[in-house]
Protein backbone atom coordinates (compact mmCIF):
# COMPACT_ATOMS: atom_id res chain seq x y z
CA UNK A 1 0.00 0.00 0.00
CA UNK A 2 2.41 2.21 0.58
CA UNK A 3 4.38 2.08 -2.89
CA UNK A 4 0.90 2.58 -4.22
CA UNK A 5 0.97 6.02 -2.78
CA UNK A 6 2.09 9.49 -5.04
CA UNK A 7 5.14 9.85 -2.87
CA UNK A 8 9.07 8.75 -3.72
CA UNK A 9 10.12 5.62 -2.51
CA UNK A 10 10.90 5.81 1.40
CA UNK A 11 10.18 9.38 1.60
CA UNK A 12 8.44 9.54 5.08
CA UNK A 13 11.71 7.63 6.63
CA UNK A 14 11.32 5.93 10.41
CA UNK A 15 7.19 7.03 9.99
CA UNK A 16 7.26 3.89 7.14
CA UNK A 17 9.04 1.62 9.48
CA UNK A 18 6.57 2.45 12.15
CA UNK A 19 3.47 1.54 9.87
CA UNK A 20 4.87 -1.41 8.88
CA UNK A 21 5.23 -2.44 12.16
CA UNK A 22 1.47 -1.13 13.12
CA UNK A 23 0.64 -3.13 10.34
CA UNK A 24 2.47 -6.56 11.83
CA UNK A 25 1.36 -5.93 15.27
CA UNK A 26 -2.36 -5.55 14.37
CA UNK A 27 -2.09 -8.08 11.53
CA UNK A 28 -3.96 -5.81 9.06
CA UNK A 29 -3.34 -3.21 6.54
CA UNK A 30 -5.30 -0.70 7.97
CA UNK A 31 -3.96 0.01 11.19
CA UNK A 32 -5.91 2.12 13.39
CA UNK A 33 -4.86 3.29 17.06
CA UNK A 34 -7.80 5.02 18.34
CA UNK A 35 -6.38 5.38 21.85
CA UNK A 36 -2.91 5.71 23.43
CA UNK A 37 -1.33 7.07 26.48
CA UNK A 38 2.04 9.11 26.81
CA UNK A 39 3.69 8.24 30.05
CA UNK A 40 6.43 10.49 31.26
CA UNK A 41 8.63 8.96 34.43
CA UNK A 42 10.33 12.64 36.53
CA UNK A 43 13.52 11.97 38.55
CA UNK A 44 16.58 13.43 40.18
CA UNK A 45 19.34 12.04 39.66
CA UNK A 46 21.77 12.49 42.73
CA UNK A 47 25.25 13.28 39.77
CA UNK A 48 23.70 16.88 39.02
CA UNK A 49 23.62 17.90 42.26
CA UNK A 50 25.96 21.10 42.90
CA UNK A 51 29.58 19.83 44.59
CA UNK A 52 28.87 21.56 47.89
CA UNK A 53 25.51 19.10 48.22
CA UNK A 54 27.27 15.94 47.35
CA UNK A 55 26.74 15.98 43.54
CA UNK A 56 29.26 16.42 40.82
CA UNK A 57 27.40 19.55 39.40
CA UNK A 58 27.90 18.20 36.29
CA UNK A 59 24.28 19.68 34.02
CA UNK A 60 24.00 23.03 32.64
CA UNK A 61 20.91 23.41 34.74
CA UNK A 62 19.79 23.24 38.47
CA UNK A 63 17.95 20.28 39.26
CA UNK A 64 15.18 22.59 40.95
CA UNK A 65 14.16 22.17 36.84
CA UNK A 66 12.95 19.52 37.30
CA UNK A 67 9.60 20.17 39.19
CA UNK A 68 8.76 22.87 36.75
CA UNK A 69 9.03 20.77 33.82
CA UNK A 70 6.99 17.97 35.64
CA UNK A 71 4.90 20.80 36.49
CA UNK A 72 4.20 21.94 32.92
CA UNK A 73 3.27 18.45 31.62
CA UNK A 74 1.19 17.80 34.29
CA UNK A 75 -0.48 21.00 33.18
CA UNK A 76 -0.40 20.30 29.58
CA UNK A 77 1.39 23.10 28.61
CA UNK A 78 4.99 21.08 28.04
CA UNK A 79 5.49 20.65 24.44
CA UNK A 80 5.12 16.97 24.73
CA UNK A 81 1.49 17.38 26.39
CA UNK A 82 0.76 19.44 23.37
CA UNK A 83 1.50 17.00 21.32
CA UNK A 84 0.27 14.18 23.01
CA UNK A 85 -2.96 16.08 22.75
CA UNK A 86 -3.33 17.04 18.87
CA UNK A 87 -3.10 12.88 18.52
CA UNK A 88 -5.85 12.29 21.33
CA UNK A 89 -3.03 10.49 23.43
CA UNK A 90 -3.93 10.73 26.91
CA UNK A 91 -0.70 11.66 29.84
CA UNK A 92 0.53 10.40 32.66
CA UNK A 93 2.99 12.17 34.56
CA UNK A 94 4.57 9.99 37.37
CA UNK A 95 7.19 11.19 39.88
CA UNK A 96 9.19 8.26 40.57
CA UNK A 97 12.07 10.42 42.28
CA UNK A 98 12.13 14.07 41.81
CA UNK A 99 13.94 15.46 44.80
CA UNK A 100 10.71 16.96 46.23
CA UNK A 101 6.80 16.17 46.68
CA UNK A 102 4.83 18.28 44.46
CA UNK A 103 0.65 18.51 44.99
CA UNK A 104 0.30 19.13 41.60
CA UNK A 105 -2.93 18.20 39.71
CA UNK A 106 -2.42 14.99 37.17
CA UNK A 107 0.83 14.05 38.74
CA UNK A 108 1.16 10.72 40.16
CA UNK A 109 3.76 10.26 42.56
CA UNK A 110 4.69 7.00 42.74
CA UNK A 111 8.54 6.37 44.53
CA UNK A 112 10.60 4.89 47.12
CA UNK A 113 13.00 8.14 46.60
CA UNK A 114 13.32 11.71 47.13
CA UNK A 115 16.65 11.60 43.92
CA UNK A 116 19.10 9.02 43.29
CA UNK A 117 22.35 9.21 45.16
CA UNK A 118 25.73 10.56 43.65
CA UNK A 119 26.56 7.40 41.40
CA UNK A 120 30.33 8.26 41.35
CA UNK A 121 30.47 8.24 45.30
CA UNK A 122 28.40 4.76 45.26
CA UNK A 123 25.20 3.04 43.91
CA UNK A 124 22.66 5.38 42.37
CA UNK A 125 20.08 3.44 44.83
CA UNK A 126 19.35 0.05 46.70
CA UNK A 127 18.36 -3.49 45.14
CA UNK A 128 14.82 -2.72 46.78
CA UNK A 129 14.53 1.21 45.33
CA UNK A 130 15.69 -0.10 41.75
CA UNK A 131 12.61 -2.62 42.59
CA UNK A 132 10.05 -0.47 43.63
CA UNK A 133 11.10 2.13 40.59
CA UNK A 134 10.07 -0.83 38.31
CA UNK A 135 7.29 -1.59 39.70
CA UNK A 136 6.06 1.56 39.29
CA UNK A 137 6.49 1.51 35.61
CA UNK A 138 3.97 -1.77 35.51
CA UNK A 139 1.79 0.25 37.65
CA UNK A 140 2.00 2.95 35.41
CA UNK A 141 0.80 0.12 32.18
CA UNK A 142 -1.63 -0.90 34.18
CA UNK A 143 -2.76 2.31 34.66
CA UNK A 144 -3.17 3.17 30.85
CA UNK A 145 -5.66 0.23 30.19
CA UNK A 146 -7.42 -0.69 27.29
CA UNK A 147 -4.97 0.75 25.03
CA UNK A 148 -3.37 0.40 21.93
CA UNK A 149 -0.12 2.41 21.51
CA UNK A 150 1.95 3.40 24.53
CA UNK A 151 4.90 5.89 24.23
CA UNK A 152 7.32 6.32 26.89
CA UNK A 153 9.65 9.25 28.01
CA UNK A 154 11.74 10.55 31.34
CA UNK A 155 12.92 13.54 32.88
CA UNK A 156 14.89 15.10 35.18
CA UNK A 157 17.91 17.00 35.17
CA UNK A 158 21.27 14.69 34.73
CA UNK A 159 19.46 12.35 32.62
CA UNK A 160 21.88 12.11 30.13
CA UNK A 161 24.78 11.41 32.25
CA UNK A 162 23.27 8.81 33.85
CA UNK A 163 21.98 7.48 30.64
CA UNK A 164 25.67 7.92 29.23
CA UNK A 165 27.04 5.93 32.42
CA UNK A 166 24.36 3.05 31.86
CA UNK A 167 25.23 2.87 27.92
CA UNK A 168 29.12 3.05 29.04
CA UNK A 169 29.39 0.70 31.85
CA UNK A 170 26.89 -2.19 29.64
CA UNK A 171 28.71 -1.75 26.57
CA UNK A 172 32.03 -0.94 27.16
CA UNK A 173 31.80 2.47 24.97
CA UNK A 174 34.02 5.36 25.67
CA UNK A 175 32.64 7.82 27.66
CA UNK A 176 34.00 10.41 25.38
CA UNK A 177 31.01 8.66 22.52
CA UNK A 178 28.63 8.45 24.73
CA UNK A 179 28.48 11.76 26.16
CA UNK A 180 26.46 14.47 24.54
CA UNK A 181 25.49 18.55 25.37
CA UNK A 182 22.62 16.99 26.86
CA UNK A 183 19.89 20.03 27.33
CA UNK A 184 21.14 23.48 26.86
CA UNK A 185 23.52 23.30 23.17
CA UNK A 186 25.16 26.30 24.26
CA UNK A 187 26.39 24.31 27.67
CA UNK A 188 30.05 24.66 25.77
CA UNK A 189 32.63 22.04 25.84
CA UNK A 190 33.53 22.29 29.57
CA UNK A 191 29.83 20.80 30.20
CA UNK A 192 30.67 17.68 27.78
CA UNK A 193 34.67 17.26 29.14
CA UNK A 194 32.85 17.48 32.88
CA UNK A 195 29.50 14.87 32.02
CA UNK A 196 32.91 12.72 30.97
CA UNK A 197 34.72 12.81 33.77
CA UNK A 198 31.35 12.02 35.90
CA UNK A 199 31.16 9.23 33.84
CA UNK A 200 34.52 7.69 34.31
CA UNK A 201 34.58 7.98 37.85
CA UNK A 202 31.16 5.93 38.12
CA UNK A 203 33.00 3.22 35.76
CA UNK A 204 36.16 3.42 37.90
CA UNK A 205 33.77 3.05 41.10
CA UNK A 206 32.13 -0.02 39.59
CA UNK A 207 35.62 -1.97 38.84
CA UNK A 208 36.60 -1.27 42.32
CA UNK A 209 33.54 -2.48 43.81
CA UNK A 210 33.77 -5.52 41.66
CA UNK A 211 37.48 -5.80 42.58
CA UNK A 212 36.79 -5.79 46.04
Amino acid sequence: KLEAKAKPRASLGALEEWGKRLCVLQDSLNPQVRRGCLIVFAADHGCALPIEQGGEACSAFPSVVTPSIAKALAHGSAAGSVLARTTGMEVQVVDVGIACDLDTPGLIRDKSMRGTSNFTAGPAMSMEQMDFALQAGMRAVDRAGDVQAIAVGELGIGNTTTAAAIVSAFSGSDPQKTCGKGTGLDAGVMTILSKVAVVLLMISGILVRVVM
